[in-house]
């Protein structure tokens, strides 16, 4: 059965997610293979997001179990025993395209420039 979230929660998940989005950006070992051909950059880029997304999805989960009574191993077994598994996976790989896109795009747009962008996508000349 599927848990629902308040609104409150999906925006905490999303604001921690670009946050940290914007973190990976700055980090020195995210740059680690700048100096190779673009999709390595992407590549590297889209599984540091990735491996993020599900770190933050399994700690908002998580969140609640934090005050059960009982200890935190079996808290943590509670946890995983009730995870859909499958339904999280699925999300993930659905995650794992978006991340891809959207690192796409953002390192062509910062190797092409934007007044390039905006001109191929929308016919703007800057």
């Amino acid at each position: 059965m599927l848990q629902t979230y308040s609104i409150f929660d999906v925006v905490v998940a999303a604001a921690l997610v670009a946050k940290v989005f914007l973190i990976i950006d700055h980090l020195p070992f995210s740059l680690l293979v700048f100096k190779k051909p673009l999709i390595y950059l992407v590549i590297w880029k889209t599984i540091l997001s990735w491996i993020t997304t599900f770190l933050i999805r399994m700690s908002v989960r998580f969140f609640p179990y934090l005050f059960l009574k009982g200890g935190m191993i079996q808290n943590l077994e509670i946890f995983l025993a009730k995870i859909d598994w499958r339904f999280l996976f699925s999300v993930q790989i659905w995650y794992l395209m978006l991340l891809f896109l959207y690192v796409v795009a953002r390192e062509l747009g910062r190797v092409i420039g934007l007044a390039k962008v905006r001109r191929i996508f929308f016919g703007i000349k800057s």
